[in-house]
């Protein structure tokens, strides 16, 4: 009896420690294998700051922004993650246009870094042109890149016929402004991040130089090149505040500068007369009407013609 009830302890022993066993076992995780739901925004590559044209794109000029994704264009460059990496294709390139912060970043906005540095400080429509100077006409070096200046065109010669010289100065460029002096070029675009640029401010220097670059347009300059052909042309600087867009101020003595007139379009069809034709042909006066008439003489009969008299009442006689 003793041996039974030590089988049957040890057979409920078992029975309890394998319950316990399966009931301390972890369940398996289950799998979601449905596709995952993409997210209705996207983080979009914008600039962090204003940059000036011709600006260098550093790591600091970036960032990440989340936006809706149906709003993004195509030529937008996008990611999932707001840690990405910035693209290579961007770094270390230049800016073409005046960037406002938080535009999109496109490919159709950024240069090379060999593109031509004068090219990108140029406004649309206008053109570079370098004028050889001296350190007055600099008004004492104290001309520098972005200033805005008047140009003055002196002319000497005997003008009223008394034989003594004179000059006269006229203003024929206003609002001109300078796109570099020397070879120090505008501080605006110089191939550097918005934090060298910074750093290299020229606001409180001079400079000197034998020449300064400006920015005409097509008919400025050939106003410009007229005046320095006949004459000798001065510099002076505008205050910062007095300013405004570029023109041509004066064209006395500048006129073969003008555009000849197009000339008026000349119709193929003959105009019509101004005097009426004259007649060719002349009035053809018909003969006087006749009369016939009988004639007795010494016995003889004979008839004739006789002319019967005018519309003015005369008789012609035969």
């Amino acid at each position: 009896m003793r041996r039974i009830l030590i089988v049957l302890f040890a057979l409920t022993a078992g029975i309890v420690t394998l319950a316990l066993l399966d009931t301390a076992r972890p369940e398996p995780a289950l799998v979601d294998t449905s596709p995952a739901q993409e997210s209705d925004t996207v983080q979009v590559l914008v600039y962090a700051q204003d940059l000036p044209r011709g600006t260098l794109i550093d790591a600091a000029s970036l960032k990440w922004q989340e936006q809706l994704r149906s709003a993004v264009s195509l030529e937008a460059m996008t990611s999932e993650t707001a840690d990405a990496e910035f693209s290579h294709e961007v770094l270390n390139k230049l800016v073409r246009r005046d960037i406002l912060q938080g535009e999109w970043i496109r490919q159709s906005d950024l240069l090379d870094e060999a593109s031509s540095f004068m090219a990108l400080t140029l406004a649309p429509g206008t053109r570079a042109v370098g004028l050889a100077v001296t350190t007055q006409k600099l008004a004492g070096g104290f001309i520098l890149p972005e200033d805005k200046i008047d140009i003055i065109h002196t002319v000497t010669g005997d003008f009223d016929n008394d034989g003594r010289q004179g000059s006269i100065s006229q203003t024929i460029l206003e609002n001109v402004r300078v796109l570099a002096v020397g070879d120090t070029p505008t501080s605006r675009v110089a191939f550097r991040t918005v934090e060298e640029q910074a750093a290299a401010s020229q606001s409180d220097v001079n400079l000197k130089g034998d020449t300064i670059t400006l920015q005409l347009t097509d008919d400025e300059a050939e106003v410009l090149f007229t005046a320095l052909a006949s004459g000798q042309v001065s510099l002076a600087l505008r205050a910062i505040d007095d300013h405004g867009p570029s023109r041509i101020v004066s064209l006395v003595g500048f006129e073969g500068t003008a555009p000849a007139p197009k000339p008026e379009p000349q119709s193929l069809l003959p105009e019509p007369p101004t005097e009426p034709l004259v007649a060719l042909a002349t009035e053809v006066t018909a003969p006087p009407p006749k009369k016939l008439v009988r004639l007795i003489s010494g016995g003889t009969t004979s008839f004739i013609d006789i002319p019967e008299p005018s519309s003015r009442g005369e008789l012609v006689t035969r």
